[in-house]
C-alpha cells in the first residue's frame, strides 16, 4: 500500500516538534548553571504577562464598549420617556379644554331632565309669556291660511270671469256670422229659425258667480 500521509497529520507532528523544541530549549535555560541567573524562566513570565494584560486590555476595550452603548440606549430611551410623557400630558391637557369649553353639562340633550334646580330656575314671568297650545306651533299659520284661501278664491273668480267673457264673446261673433246683410228685418232681429235667449251680459255673470261663492261661504 501507499504511505500516504495526510496534511492533517504533518501539522500535527510539526507543532509537536516545535514545543519538544521549546520545551529543551527552557530545560537548558533552567537546569544551566551557566546561563541561567534566576529559578524560573522569565521570558516565559514576561510572555504570560504580556499576554494577560492584552487579554485584559481587550476584556476592558469590549467593557467600555458595552458600557457605552448601554448608556447611549439608556439615554435615547429616557428621552423617548420624557417625550411620550409630555405629549400624553399635551394630550389629556387638550382634553380637559375641549370638553370644558364644548361640554359642558348645560349643552347636553338630557341636562333638562337631569337638571334638579330647573323649577327653581325658570322665571315666573318667563312661565307666564308661554302661549298656551303645541311648542313649536306657528300662532299665525290660521290668519296666513285664511289669507291663502281668499286668494286662491279671488284667482278662481278671476279666471271664471274671464271664462265667461270669452264665451260671451264667442257667442256674440257666432250670432253676427248667423245674420246676413242681404235679410231685411227689424234690426237687432236675426231672421234665422234658433229662438235661443239672448246671451247674458258680463255683469250677470259675475253677480252669478259672487252669490255662488257667498253661498259656499256660508256653507
Amino acid at each position: 500500500m501507499f504511505n500516504v500521509e495526510l496534511v492533517s497529520d504533518r501539522l500535527a507532528r510539526t507543532t509537536l516538534e516545535r514545543r519538544r523544541h521549546k520545551e529543551s530549549e527552557r530545560r537548558e535555560r533552567i537546569f544551566n548553571d551557566t546561563v541561567r541567573t534566576m529559578g524560573v524562566d522569565k521570558e516565559a513570565l514576561d510572555l504570560q504577562v504580556t499576554e494577560k494584560k492584552k487579554q485584559e486590555a481587550a476584556a476592558k476595550k469590549e467593557q467600555d464598549a458595552y458600557d457605552a452603548e448601554m448608556l447611549h440606549s439608556r439615554k435615547a430611551a429616557n428621552i423617548l420617556q420624557n417625550q411620550q410623557v409630555k405629549e400624553k400630558r399635551a394630550l389629556e391637557k387638550a382634553v380637559v379644554t375641549f370638553r370644558r369649553q364644548n361640554q359642558q353639562p348645560r349643552s347636553q340633550r338630557e341636562f333638562d331632565l337631569n337638571d334638579p334646580d330647573l323649577c327653581r330656575k325658570t322665571d315666573q314671568g318667563d312661565a307666564q309669556m308661554i302661549l298656551p297650545g303645541l311648542v313649536g306651533e306657528d300662532p299665525e299659520s290660521k290668519s296666513r291660511l285664511q289669507r291663502q284661501r281668499e286668494q286662491l278664491r279671488g284667482w278662481l273668480v278671476q279666471q271664471q270671469a274671464e271664462q265667461a267673457k270669452n264665451n260671451l264673446q264667442r257667442q256674440l261673433t257666432e250670432a253676427d256670422a248667423e245674420c246676413t246683410p242681404s235679410v231685411v228685418g227689424v234690426p237687432g232681429l236675426c231672421p234665422s229659425s234658433d229662438r235661443r235667449a239672448p246671451p247674458e251680459s258680463l255683469q250677470q255673470i259675475n253677480q252669478f258667480q259672487k252669490h255662488q261663492i257667498e253661498e259656499k261661504r256660508v256653507k
